[in-house]
């Protein structure tokens, strides 16, 4: 039995609306501003599968590139931007199309849904669920798929790509397809937008359940001694914040039940900040960044993971609670010490904010980086994460450092290992000028991000960390190619769909295929303060900044942007560091 819903702007009495288009170069940004995109060739908003049809077999005739965007582009690397001398843009904001097939027990959504309302919708109008989820369910259901955003789980599968059963895709040649076997759908979970214009997506549900949350604070010795493993392995669901500064750890644990269980929580994984509250938030994040004192960044830090385990007072910007879903009351529940908290699923594994603390005006920018390894390369990370804070101290007020846990996939373009991996995190906040003043973090955001790459077998999230890691350096950080073992059958299939790289780009082209022309341009005067680049010389840093050598395991080099006050602190340490390096790897 099929359940259908459509939305408003598909059809408007009985006619097909006209798809709109804006004329001319079409220039756009990421949420943060600092990936910055020229799309020569315009931005098309279709309304209509015919109307991508027409789009695409318009651009293949003037031989022009296609890039699918979303309204608020999530990602901070360039892998949303059009190719760069010849491309449009193509927004799917009105595909939102709902389908729910009883018989096979799948939902067929449009991919312009936003990941959480999409979840709400099922859940209240089928009573149906999604069996994990992406954890920013603002993200639309084609960004997750293309990118492969994910939750936090090793019993579930907890990203929209990996339980991918089918896609409706309009291909190079304009043919549209409905692609259901197993071995080319492989293809398309985590695509980054090239095997076509993707308008429709069919997932697996379940009965609707509901989860319940229980957050405790540990030493951080649980991140090393096996019982941070357990707990995820043992878990439906874990979110794991770190504070190295307190040395302490919070573990949010998430056990699902049945949908008749009592309480009817929320999620505020980012939760709506008042636009007179992120003016205070931001001005004092450049005080506390141009002061250069870490020691007042921690403090801030401090005051966000003591809200993780406390139900009162006021939450400073992403510091995760829980509320009623109906009152929006905070819960009596909140991410307190051993309590627990209960909604339903929809409210539970993914959250959404309207009044974000990064939405204009007075918007906190941020940068969001995320660094998957191999599950096994846990604990020598965080090990050698613990040398590196000893030598050059950090805090991050945003958010502490994030653990996340992912079961193994079989997407060409994802774990590298194909086995269970894990995903390491943290945001840094803008400077009110990012492409002059560096971020107090950015010595250590580079040194660690450089030493879990090259050491780690690790890979940066492929719409996280900034251009850096997806392109070839001077430190020698491998392209995809080193990463994902799958990689030619993907090239090969992408080839033979689009043989003329209709929906390619610069980023694709760069990261992935290696044009060593196009991953030049990423070098420019104090390109390291947006993390497009690694430094090689003093001048890829800010005003002041040198580019220091400094020491990985294996007898590794990265290459770090340090104040010179930095630099001579830490260059008298680098003994005893290398030593312990050799005692630990």
């Amino acid at each position: 039995m099929l359940h259908a819903a459509r939305t408003w702007f598909g059809l408007l009495c009985g006619f097909a609306l006209v798809a709109f288009a804006q004329a001319g170069e079409y220039d756009y940004t990421s949420f943060q501003k600092i990936i910055q995109c020229k799309a020569p060739n315009g931005l098309f908003t279709p309304n209509s599968t015919d109307d991508v049809i027409s789009i695409v077999k318009q651009a293949a005739a003037a031989n022009q590139s296609v890039r699918v965007i979303t309204p608020n582009r999530w990602s901070i690397t360039d892998v949303l931007c059009s190719e760069s001398t010849n491309g449009l843009v193509l927004s799917l904001q009105n595909f939102k199309d709902l389908t729910y097939n009883q018989t096979a027990n799948t939902v067929t959504a449009g991919s312009g849904w936003q990941v959480q309302k999409l979840s709400e919708a099922i859940g209240q109008m089928f009573n149906v669920s999604f069996i994990h989820l992406p954890s920013f369910g603002s993200i639309t259901v084609g960004g997750a798929v293309a990118t492969g955003a994910h939750g936090s789980s090793l019993n579930h599968v907890p990203s929209l790509s990996d339980n991918l059963v089918g896609v409706r895709v309009v291909q190079a040649d304009g043919t549209l397809r409905n692609i259901t076997d197993a071995a080319t759908l492989r293809h398309y979970k985590v695509n980054l937008g090239t095997l076509g214009v993707i308008t429709d997506f069919t997932f697996p549900v379940v009965p609707l359940f509901k989860v319940q949350w229980t957050t405790t604070p540990y030493d951080e010795s649980v991140l090393t001694n096996g019982t941070l493993l357990d707990l995820a392995k043992q878990s439906d669901g874990i979110y794991v914040y770190w504070n190295p500064h307190s040395k302490s750890v919070v573990a949010a644990v998430m056990k699902y039940v049945n949908s008749s269980a009592p309480g009817n929580d929320y999620w505020n994984y980012i939760p709506n900040v008042l636009e007179a509250f992120r003016a205070v938030q931001k001005t004092e994040y450049e005080i506390l960044q141009s002061t250069g004192l870490t020691s007042l960044f921690c403090a801030a830090e401090d005051q966000l993971h003591a809200r993780l385990t406390s139900n009162t007072g006021l939450y400073q910007l992403i510091a995760p609670y829980f509320e009623n879903a109906v009152t929006k009351q905070k819960s009596g529940s909140a991410f307190g010490n051993g309590l627990t908290s209960t909604g339903f699923s929809y409210n539970m594994l993914s959250s959404f904010c309207d009044d974000c603390a990064f939405n204009e005006p007075e918007a906190i920018y941020f940068n969001d980086f995320g660094i998957d390894m191999p599950l096994d390369q846990l604990v020598p990370a965080i090990t050698f994460t613990q040398n590196i804070i000893s030598r050059l101290p950090v805090c991050f007020p945003l958010s502490d450092i994030l653990i996340r846990f992912i079961k193994a996939s079989d997407a060409d373009l994802i774990s590298p290992s194909g086995a269970d991996y894990v995903s390491i995190e943290w945001d840094t906040t803008h400077r009110n000028d990012p492409f002059k003043d560096p971020e107090l973090d950015l010595g250590w955001v580079n040194w660690v991000s450089q030493g879990y790459l090259l050491n780690f077998n690790a890979k940066s999230h492929w719409g996280k960390t900034g251009n850096f890691p997806h392109y070839a350096n001077p430190v020698g950080i491998p392209l995809a190619a080193q990463l994902y073992p799958q990689l030619p059958e993907f090239t090969r299939y992408q080839q033979s769909i689009d043989p003329n790289g209709m929906f390619l780009n610069d980023f694709y082209k760069a990261s992935v295929l290696g044009n060593a022309t196009i991953r030049a341009t990423k070098t420019y005067p104090k390109c390291a303060l947006t993390y497009d680049c690694v430094c090689s010389t003093d001048e890829h840093c800010a005003a002041g900044q040198k580019c220091t050598d400094v020491p990985l395991p294996a007898n590794k080099t990265a290459k770090i942007c340090l104040d010179s006050d930095q630099q001579a602190g830490l260059l008298d340490t680098v003994g005893a560091l290398v030593e312990d390096f050799n005692q630990h790897f």
